[in-house]
């Protein structure tokens, strides 16, 4: 124990506590900013709970009547009775074109109150940082760094209140939207 205590006195005789200043602030740098660089790139990035973009309908899937740009969608029964950002919700559909998981919508419950999506955007916000683009209308965007993933959260005015959250695989949904629009 005093051998112990005596390599310690050693240690803080011997070395001035502020050389190890530059080294600790290099060693936070490195962890935090690729943190933050992949915070701001939108996830998930590769799908949405569990399904990766391009992956087929898994089978615990049902086929629903709704359609979007000529896509396929699914519901999963376990989606019932779920939230997402810490909010229950109303309906999550999944989209596949030609049987690859494309885009996803999320749905909160309709006449939400406004704390709701505020609640909803600050959420978002923690997780992959500030949105590229906030519309006057309050809708927000965020854009993966490579381009290849976007989101968007919207607030739904009219007869029909509700709160949307989009999550897609950008080149699935321009084909699935060029072969839909024949554009």
């Amino acid at each position: 124990m005093t051998a112990l205590r005596g390599d310690v006195v050693w240690l803080a005789h011997t070395h001035d506590v502020r050389s190890f200043i530059p080294p600790l602030l290099a060693l936070i740098v490195l962890t935090t900013v690729p943190t933050a660089i992949l915070a701001s790139d939108p996830g998930p990035s590769n799908g949405f709970r569990g399904l990766k973009w391009d992956d087929p309908p898994s089978q615990d899937m049902i086929p629903s009547d709704s359609t979007l740009h000529g896509m396929t969608a699914y519901l999963r029964p376990q989606d019932r009775n779920t939230s997402v950002a810490g909010l229950p919700v109303e309906l999550v559909t999944y989209y596949f074109h030609e049987r690859r998981f494309c885009y996803v919508l999320v749905g909160w419950p309709l006449k939400p109150k406004r704390a709701t999506f505020d609640q909803l955007a600050d959420a978002l916000n923690k997780v992959w940082g500030k949105p590229d683009d906030v519309k006057e209308t309050g809708e927000r965007f965020w854009v993966s760094r490579t381009g290849s993933t976007f989101a968007g959260l919207r607030r739904h005015e009219g007869p029909e209140l509700g709160i949307t959250l989009s999550l897609g695989n950008a080149t699935c949904l321009r084909e699935a939207r060029e072969r839909h629009t024949g554009l």
